[in-house]
């Protein structure tokens, strides 16, 4: 029950905030998108001041989360009740089911509409039903919230994955509430999952305030929500959802009426991005330019020379005042405000320059053509430009070289939420490129801001690419990108007839389905129903004869549906393996009796199972978690804890070892954990 209510006690908060912005801004041009535009906004700054005010008073928990949303709440009703109704919108009762009719006026629109309702519908069951269970969730994403409402406050703590500390914690944030007034990590997918919505009404906002129609309208959302690796993120607890959201905000701003106000709105929206992912300072540099461009232009009277510094002041004064405390924790802890140290700086391009620049946009887009041999046509770029396509200097080679990729020319067909690409959207691309190069001139307003969002999208893309090595997983940086993209998509969907709509706007749809409904990690439809479907079994055979068949059968035992799976089971999906070591660790404990718990993990274990599976992911049980035995940066931080007297060890060199007074068990063989426990304590 308790779930339940927090739920609804954020949901809550979101109406009152989103109502009274639609009442207070009075915006006559798609007034329930352009309040949910700005509404986002404020909760989202909202959402920072909530928890850094609560984590200053060392009360980041439900009691004092609940009364800070029950005050927004109580403000923005006030708000709304005192605003005036008749002047903020005159035809309001009408306009719902004029719009409703206005939308369903073609066979084709209705068919628009009925796919995004469904992709909206799916993916929220996947949201709901599944557990956080991708790799980066269990490492840093989720370990993170377990440990500040285990601490109640967001001060910084020994760790062995930094990232919990330095990465930007917007969307941690987030969770962190929902998870405090739910008790439950029940509904920490739902942050992506918003964005992931949230994104597709965005970007048919931008198509309507570049009036574009409403079957454009409808297009731009159904290609965001068909993006394959939006839709493997939705049911995540990443962040990268979230970054194209801001970017997808911060775009339909730039295209929306220019007010005085619209620099506080991108200030704002440029902060939240910030605290979002680092990623989203280079996809939003090309906009912001563009933004204060069009502000000064857009001004009319007064100064430009004022009126640009005046806006340049917001962008930069908003972001600072978001990033401030975050940032000083950094400063503390790292010696800069962004932190990082090792894992930041293993991350960057050791040789940046023309050559590696042009390898990682090249290499890029191998992770979104599955064409047999492109990717061996990337290699021999390589050679031509005389660089390594492995080289680590500017490859992280933590998981696949790209040599190993282009070897899986199908890779990014699967559909995992770390590999997925974005096939029928990058064809599209290219073919409206194609377009523009045949039709150089002559291009109407309309026409030629869709190509300036391309091309400014593409900047963000080629400045990303910049700074940082190419990874296995870069698909999933390639969001803002596509996002921006959505927008002309749509535009040119609303242009073109209706039959060549259709065919690529089903493209879509078909390429999206495998992550819809057979996603590796959380599959709505359970790879064992495919494998026993007569057509599946015979084109199995086909193509690759008994082994093949031997492999699904394997695999179909272990990828069931995640409707009616234990959570427990689905908590393992991206990490089988494991699943047995932590069930044993876990009952060690439970057996140990001690309720001071130590972990000492690599910097790329898994940690937040054991939060869960002792029941203090939220902040509200009897034992008490902490990492030991670091080795990094956080070495000097004051312990989160008196010394524990059980520890979890997966370090062969482990502190732990042969120190008087403690007695280890090996769980299991091979590389699994030490339990070692202090005699005598309980």
């Amino acid at each position: 029950m308790r779930e339940i209510l927090g739920l609804a006690w954020l949901a809550l908060a979101a109406v009152a905030v989103t109502v009274a912005v639609a009442r207070v801004r009075r915006d006559a041009d798609a007034p329930l998108r352009s309040a949910v535009l700005e509404a986002s906004i404020v909760l989202g700054v909202l959402t920072v001041v909530g928890v850094e005010v609560a984590s200053a008073a060392a009360r980041l928990a439900a009691v004092p989360l609940a009364a800070f949303w029950a005050g927004v709440a109580l403000i923005a009703t006030i708000v709304a009740a005192r605003a005036p109704g008749e002047a903020a919108l005159p035809t309001a009762p009408r306009r719902p089911a004029a719009a409703a009719r206005d939308y369903a006026a073609t066979t084709q629109r209705r068919v628009l509409l009925a796919l995004v309702t469904a992709f909206a519908a799916l993916t929220a069951v996947t949201a709901v039903a599944a557990p956080p269970n991708n790799w980066d969730a269990m490492t840093y994403h989720m370990s993170r919230v377990a440990h500040w409402l285990a601490n109640t406050s967001l001060r910084h703590y020994p760790t062995a994955r930094t990232q919990q500390l330095f990465m930007p914690p917007l969307n941690a944030y987030a969770i962190a509430t929902l998870q405090a007034l739910a008790a439950s990590d029940a509904w920490a997918n739902l942050v992506q999952w918003t964005a992931y919505v949230g994104s597709a009404a965005i970007a048919s906002l931008g198509v309507r305030r570049l009036h574009g129609g409403p079957t454009a309208e409808l297009a731009a959302a159904l290609a965001f929500l068909t993006l394959p690796m939006a839709i493997a993120q939705a049911a995540t607890a990443q962040a990268d959802l979230l970054t194209a959201y801001w970017v997808l905000a911060l775009l339909a701003l730039i295209v929306g009426p220019a007010t005085r106000r619209l620099p506080l709105w991108a200030g704002a929206t440029v902060g939240l991005g910030l605290l979002t992912k680092p990623s989203f300072a280079l996809y939003a540099a090309p906009f912001v330019l563009a933004l204060l461009a069009r502000h000064v232009r857009g001004r009319g009277t007064g100064s430009p020379l004022r009126s640009a510094f005046a806006a340049a002041i917001a962008l930069v004064a908003i972001p600072l005042a978001l990033q401030a405390p975050h940032a000083l924790r950094n400063r503390a802890t790292f010696g800069t405000p962004w932190g990082g140290g090792h894992e930041v700086a293993r991350m960057q391009n050791e040789i940046p320059g023309p050559r590696s620049w042009l390898s990682n946009l090249a290499r890029a887009t191998a992770v979104h053509v599955p064409v047999p041999g492109y990717a061996e046509a990337v290699i021999d770029v390589h050679r031509w430009l005389g660089i390594d396509p492995d080289d680590p200097r500017t490859t992280h080679l933590h998981d696949l070289s790209f040599t190993q990729v282009a070897a899986q020319w199908f890779r990014p067909l699967i559909p995992s939420e770390n590999s997925v690409g974005n096939p029928t959207h990058f064809l599209t691309a290219l073919v409206l490129l194609l377009a523009v190069m045949v039709r150089p001139g002559g291009w109407s307003p309309r026409a030629a801001t869709a190509l300036a969002i391309a091309v400014l999208g593409v900047a963000g893309w080629a400045l990303f690419s910049l700074p940082f090595k190419w990874q296995a997983w870069t698909a999933r940086f390639d969001l803002p990108l596509f996002a921006a993209l959505c927008i002309p998509f749509g535009l040119a969907m609303g242009r073109a007839t209706t039959r060549a709509a259709s065919l690529v706007m089903a493209s879509w749809v078909i390429g999206a389905l495998p992550s819809l409904t057979l996603a590796v990690h959380r599959p709505l439809i359970g790879m064992d129903v495919v494998a026993r479907a007569p057509a599946a079994q015979a084109a199995i055979a086909a193509l690759g004869g008994e082994r093949a068949q031997e492999a699904v059968e394997r695999h179909a035992a272990r990828a069931q549906s995640v409707l009616g799976a234990a959570n427990d089971d689905v908590l393992f999906r991206s990490n089988r393996d494991a699943a047995g070591a932590y069930r044993a660790a876990v009952e060690a404990v439970r057996a140990s009796g001690c309720m001071n718990v130590g972990l000492e993990l690599d910097r790329d274990d898994w940690e937040y199972p054991f939060w869960r599976m002792l029941g203090e992911s939220a902040g509200a049980s009897a034992y008490r978690i902490q990492s030991v035995g670091v080795t990094n940066e956080t070495t000097r931080l004051a312990p989160e804890g008196p010394e524990p007297c059980v520890v979890i060890s997966a370090v062969e060199a482990s502190t732990f070892r042969g120190r008087d007074g403690w007695e280890a068990t090996r769980l299991g063989a091979g590389r699994l954990f030490t339990l070692y426990r202090k005699r005598g304590a309980s």
